[in-house]
């Protein structure tokens, strides 16, 4: 056998082996890419951060109170006819102690705030939860970077709360309303990035629920009616959680849902108002069924 028959006889297994081991680092490569690529699951996550915790308290305490001093929402007949009967019942009570107690009240009257002084109360507490925001954010934010927090939603987020600061100190209690709305905003992205029972989108139907009530109570029907989509669409994902989707409170906050739409499409503020407050219960009982849950 000559030279030219020993390599036609070897050439083709060569060249199989060749290819043979080409293809093996060629899938050696794809699978280690697919698994760089593969996001953590949910058990490999940690827990929520307190500082994460704290910033929700200090905004679903700092909302409500700006909505009430800045009153914003409606004053319903429903609510002034109920405060009506009740100072009605008494009313015999009332005149025979009225010139008695106009003593005691000029007493008294020199221990009171005035109004002034109660509107700086309330301008300090304000103050009080946007710093200890800003403080727990400062706590926060290296750990929500690590776990995957985009550029783009932190800086929204700090723009935001900025903006929350700005228009807190300038008393400007409408705008420090809206302001705080905007910070809460882009709090469910940050639970996304963590271990949590309550999920993000209950946060982001609860936002929804509150900027909804919010421009109504300021007529900016508009702006509200183009939230209905998100909020149905949160409302969506929140009802198929394991731990509600069979429970009564599930066809209850359904219900609060499609009544909340409704006030809204026909631009009835005190509507708006009692539907959504029967909403945010229902979102209260939710909250409580899933931190319940295994």
């Amino acid at each position: 056998m000559n030279r030219g028959d020993i390599l036609k006889k070897f050439r083709y297994p060569v060249v199989i082996l060749i290819i043979i081991i080409l293809m093996g680092l060629v899938a050696g490569c794809s699978g280690s890419k697919e698994a760089e690529k593969k996001p953590s699951s949910s058990s490999e996550k940690d827990d929520l951060p307190s500082g994460l915790k704290s910033i929700r308290t200090e905004l679903e305490k700092l909302i409500p109170q700006l909505e009430q001093t800045s009153q914003i929402l409606p004053e319903c007949s429903a609510q002034q006819s109920a405060a009506g009967e009740q100072q009605s019942e008494g009313g015999e009570e009332q005149e025979k102690s009225k010139q008695g107690s106009q003593g005691e009240k000029q007493s008294q009257s020199g221990s009171q705030q005035s109004p002034s002084s109660e509107t700086q109360d309330i301008w300090s507490k304000i103050a009080d939860s946007v710093k200890n925001i800003h403080q727990s954010w400062n706590e926060v934010e290296a750990v929500a970077i690590k776990e995957g927090l985009s550029t783009d939603t932190r800086d929204k987020f700090e723009k935001a709360l900025e903006e929350l600061t700005i228009k807190t100190d300038e008393k400007q209690m409408e705008e420090s309303l809206f302001g705080a709305l905007e910070v809460y905003r882009y709090y469910p992205d940050m639970v996304d990035l963590f271990k949590s029972k309550t999920p993000a989108e209950f946060y982001r139907l609860k936002y929804e629920i509150m900027l909804i009530r919010d421009e109504s109570g300021r007529e900016k029907w508009e702006e509200a009616s183009a939230e209905l989509t998100r909020l149905k669409a949160q409302w969506d994902i929140l009802k198929k959680n394991e731990a509600i989707k069979d429970e009564d409170i599930n066809q209850k906050a359904e219900n609060a849902v499609t009544d909340l739409v409704y006030a809204v499409e026909i631009q009835e503020a005190c509507l708006v108002m009692i539907k959504s407050e029967i909403l945010m219960k229902n979102m209260d009982d939710i909250e409580q069924k899933l931190n319940n849950s295994m």
